[in-house]
């Protein structure tokens, strides 16, 4: 395959890039002023949620293409974009309940954001 070598080479750019992210996100970056050092979990948090809701738009436009032409390629490309987001949806649950505990007290608060994301998660699952 003659793309190998770039996509080898944009794997260790983006794992670089990484690294070096969160090397300024945990090292570099001031303490916020009132939640201190828990706030820097946003710095993942955040992302987190913008790639779950890219895979979810991915899967449905995924999803369009396979009512459209019947292609079993886009049905796996659906299926990849959903279990990407699956894994990225309860990461982002996760990370909330981290953030919560400190910040409000409880690990889950039943706020309709929260929950909605947790129903979508859970119907993603089954």
């Amino acid at each position: 395959m003659p793309h190998r070598p770039l996509v080898r080479t944009l794997g260790w750019l983006a794992l670089l890039a990484l690294l070096a992210g969160l090397s300024m996100a945990f090292g570099y970056a001031p303490r916020e002023a009132v939640q201190g050092n828990v706030q820097r979990i946003m710095y993942v948090h955040v992302p987190t949620a913008w790639n779950a809701m890219l895979g979810l738009t991915f899967a449905f436009f995924c999803a369009l293409a396979v009512l459209w032409r019947g292609s079993w390629r886009w049905d796996a490309r659906h299926e990849a974009g959903i279990e990407v987001s699956v894994v990225l949806s309860a990461l982002l649950c996760m990370q909330g309940s981290i953030w919560a505990r400190p910040t409000w007290g409880v690990w889950w608060d039943w706020d309709p954001r929260l929950t909605t994301t947790a129903v979508l998660l859970f119907a993603f699952i089954g």
